[in-house]
């Protein structure tokens, strides 16, 4: 996908709300100290099985911030990682 594709890309499928204790939260976050109760996934939820990499930013993120969170992905993506 070029940088433009990717900026205008919309997210799109059916939307969930995966709750910690179900069958399809990922066991990975719970090693984390502070875990979230719920993901709000856009998509296939089997996907969050998979190798994946969660990109987590600021509600007043900079243009920088964008710009790198936008880079990272891109790279990771392509590589075959599940964003």
């Amino acid at each position: 996908m070029s940088a433009t594709a990717a900026q205008t890309a919309v997210l799109s499928g059916p939307k969930s709300v995966v709750e910690r204790g179900s069958e399809d939260y990922p066991e990975r976050f719970l090693r984390c100290s502070s875990p979230p109760d719920r993901l709000y996934v856009i998509g296939n939820v089997t996907v969050l099985r998979m190798p994946s990499l969660s990109v987590v930013g600021a509600r007043k993120a900079t243009p920088y911030g964008r710009g790198c969170a936008r880079r990272f992905s891109t790279l990771a993506a392509a590589r075959g990682l599940v964003i």
